[in-house]
């Protein structure tokens, strides 16, 4: 029988140590790189929008030795490490790398920069926690057709368990060759210009934090498979709640959604803030799986109000 059940979150006494305000939750995990064309088929001005891009993404982030470690290639008919995985620990490290970089011009050997990953990114001496079980993942932002063969070496890395998101300037004729090339269809974007590539980066970042772990999450799921339940958390969002506590509510629903499995047959969640008004944060329907709703519940912004 399908039961319904409301969790109310009063302004009990929370603690946490630090207000969080990245995308990302806190305790994601992954090693990320980022795979950039610096051939000469890119602009000068195309190139500074890739590095742009490249330090918006990083913001989405919480970035640390036990948390998302940042890794950053660029390819043209050679291949060179920006930095490695293992290289830098703080947001503001990575950045000044990424706007010290300089473009290589060339060629553009796409297959040759995906075989260079697994050897100089992806190991252990790079930085990689891949024998840990971290998520391994590649975002490869591209504006011209490959001049090698890319099928293989994109095969190999799939192989490997490492996931591949492409970002292309293309036109539709090289989309069936982007879309090879990441790990699903799913993966892909093409953009008519660099400059859209500000459009698109909270999307692609809340893809990959999807595609991150968290280790706080690994435990027994409480409720068996197949049970159903529509659950609605109701959360005071009023100003007698301090930024902090907030986040450790969101922090505190987090873990729980994922003792449960998550479908429109199975447990379904809904989520309302409440001060003086009362908003709706997402609905029975919205959500069909526990990621789209973690991440929803740490980007919940609180409403403040006098009444509770």
């Amino acid at each position: 029988m399908l039961k319904t059940v409301a969790v109310l979150l009063l302004s009990t006494c929370f603690l946490v140590n630090e207000v969080l305000q990245d995308v990302c939750f806190p305790h994601a995990v992954m090693d990320l790189v980022f795979l950039v064309d610096g051939s000469e088929s890119v602009r000068p001005e195309a190139f500074s929008e890739i590095k742009s891009f490249l330090c918006d993404s990083v913001d989405f982030f919480h970035v640390g030795w036990h948390q998302v470690r940042i890794g950053l290639t660029q390819y043209s008919s050679s291949v060179h490490a920006e930095f490695k995985l293992g290289t830098f620990n703080s947001k503001n490290e990575i950045r000044r790398e990424i706007l010290m970089m300089k473009q290589l011009l060339g060629g553009t050997l796409t297959g040759q920069s995906l075989e260079f990953l697994l050897t100089h990114q992806f190991t252990e001496a790079g930085g990689s926690r891949a024998s840990g079980g971290v998520p391994q993942v590649v975002v490869l932002i591209t504006d011209g057709e490959p001049q090698d063969n890319v099928i293989d070496p994109a095969e190999v890395l799939k192989r490997h368990g490492i996931t591949l998101y492409c970002i292309g300037m293309m036109d539709y004729s090289s989309f069936q060759e982007i879309q090879s090339i990441a790990s699903n269809k799913e993966y892909t974007s093409i953009l008519p210009e660099f400059s859209d590539l500000q459009t698109i980066t909270k999307n692609i970042s809340q893809t990959l934090c999807e595609l991150a772990e968290d280790p706080k999450l690994q435990g027994y799921r409480v409720c068996q498979q197949g049970a159903s339940a529509d659950i609605v958390f109701l959360v005071d969002g009023s100003y007698s709640i301090s930024p902090t506590e907030f986040t450790w509510i969101k922090e505190f629903l987090h873990v729980l959604v994922n003792r449960f499995y998550t479908s429109l047959a199975e447990v379904r969640f809904g989520l309302l803030q409440y001060s003086n008004r009362i908003e709706t944060e997402f609905q029975f329907n919205t959500y069909n799986y526990n990621k789209a709703i973690q991440w929803h519940i740490w980007n919940m912004k609180q409403i403040n109000g006098t009444k509770t």
